[in-house]
């Protein structure tokens, strides 16, 4: 696969929650030793080629996807929307029946019930729901982004409620407890301040072993 997920949202509603969790996917653990991002993650707005094959090239993104990280709200949730399309199309080709899992990581950013209201009672077939996932999710493990509509420049890892909403992402991402996955994000963050500690040491050794010299 090229790309660990897609990004399925609707831009007017989740331009910039979706751009907020492209980026703190793709530098979750930073690691300066090896060149990349920690995850790849597919966007519209920063991995299509401009031209009039846009319907052609979101399959194959699709097609070249993982997981798809599906943003729902009313707004995405509108019939004959862009999210309803790739759905539609994941379903095709991800579906159970077929050789690849599902993989659908449901993300909640709004519904009928208000920013605040609990999701106990949401509704996976009602109209918060684009019209190919309803029915297709039965009581699924989600992640509650509501409150970035109304973050903006909250919406970066040093803030420790979107790094623990990206945390979960993640882990769904790499099929993993969050728990579990939480714990290896520790540590392999504590042998990166490790691995910088001893380079910045061994460097200091050597500029001292110079100056001496």
């Amino acid at each position: 696969m090229r790309y660990d997920a897609f990004i399925s949202y609707r831009t007017e509603s989740d331009g910039e929650i979706a751009a907020a969790l492209q980026v703190g996917l793709e530098r979750l653990v930073r690691r300066w030793w090896r060149r990349g991002p920690y995850m790849r993650i597919f966007r519209d707005h920063t991995g299509l080629v401009p031209g009039p094959r846009l319907t052609d090239q979101i399959k194959e993104k699709l097609d070249q996807s993982g997981h798809l990280v599906v943003l729902l709200s009313p707004e995405s949730a509108a019939q004959g929307g862009w999210v309803d399309k790739e759905i539609e199309h994941w379903l095709t080709t991800h579906g159970e029946e077929r050789e690849h899992p599902l993989n659908i990581v449901p993300v909640i950013t709004g519904w009928t019930g208000g920013a605040d209201a609990p999701l106990t009672t949401f509704d996976w077939n009602g109209a918060d729901v684009p019209e190919h996932l309803r029915k297709v999710l039965v009581d699924p493990l989600y992640v509650d982004l509501r409150w970035g509509r109304a973050a903006g420049a909250a919406l970066v890892l040093p803030n420790q409620q979107f790094e623990d909403d990206v945390t979960k992402v993640a882990a769904a991402i790499k099929d993993e407890p969050p728990d579990a996955f939480k714990g290896a994000l520790v540590a392999m963050r504590t042998r990166a301040r490790m691995l910088t500690t001893s380079i910045f040491l061994a460097a200091l050794v050597l500029i001292g072993g110079l100056v001496v010299s």
